[in-house]
């Protein structure tokens, strides 16, 4: 079974074989091809995806009907009850997804953290349910906000710098969306522990590496948590296929 986490930059693909995670390919969406994603989705006939992204949702179902890859994309349906989001239609599959994968993982409250193009953070109560959270701009998107909004600021890459202020202007916009950005996390953390302090948080993302070391709070790191939340999802629709109860969706337990 192929399992594939379609994000704003990247595109991951993870292999499941006895309900367990074992290989993962990362690549740029800009870098998809038709050729390529026809190799990946012929070593399976069963996917299942989340996607940010609507135009690789379209070239991955274009090439699926070409290899006769059976699509199944992650949706609500099963676990309506669980989102207590307002608008649930406008629900990233992602966050979803993390979600899945935090509770396989770990039992709630949780607080779990995505750190890619744009930052999540989101709450999951004692109940398993999942509540809502915050949406901040990632470090590229920043960077590419100051560029485009201004007359004279310069396009750049990040790189951290290890100085305490900028002394020239290319250290001083990096040096503003890293402390900026740090500090955004930890004010999201500080707000939903004083509401739900025994709240375990769960960080993930491929922007970890950016503020592992600068992150205060105490926090497990899973790498691969959105893959692990569509394997959960598939385990999901077999119990169903296979019309086993999930009883007062214990969705936790039924992907284990």
């Amino acid at each position: 079974m192929l399992l594939i986490d379609s994000g704003n930059t990247f595109t991951k693909f993870g292999i499941s074989k006895n309900g367990k995670l074992l290989e993962i390919l990362n690549l740029k969406n800009s870098s998809l091809t038709c050729e390529k994603l026809e190799k990946i989705l012929s070593k399976s006939n069963f996917c299942v995806l989340c996607s940010v992204r609507p135009d690789i949702t379209k070239l991955i179902k274009k090439v699926s009907k070409k290899t006769k890859t059976k699509i199944e994309e992650l949706n609500l349906k099963f676990f309506k009850k669980l989102i207590k989001y307002k608008t649930p239609q406008t629900l990233g599959s992602d966050r979803i997804a993390n979600f899945l994968g935090a509770i396989s993982k770990q039992k709630p409250p949780l607080i779990i953290i995505d750190i890619g193009s744009a930052i999540t953070c989101d709450i999951v109560n004692k109940k398993g349910e999942f509540l809502g959270g915050f949406i901040l701009p990632g470090v590229e998107m920043c960077l590419e906000a100051l560029y485009k909004k201004t007359a004279l600021l310069p396009h750049l890459k990040f790189r951290k710098i290890r100085k305490i202020y900028g002394d020239k202007t290319k250290n001083a916009i990096l040096l503003g969306v890293f402390n900026a950005l740090t500090g955004g996390i930890q004010r999201c953390i500080r707000v939903l522990k004083r509401k739900f302090p025994d709240a375990k948080v769960i960080v993930t993302g491929g922007g970890y590496q950016v503020f592992k070391n600068v992150i205060s709070f105490k926090h497990t790191y899973r790498k691969n948590l959105t893959l692990e939340g569509l394997l959960c999802f598939a385990k999901i629709l077999y119990n169903k296929s296979h019309k086993q109860d999930l009883k007062g969706g214990n969705y936790g337990k039924s992907c284990n």
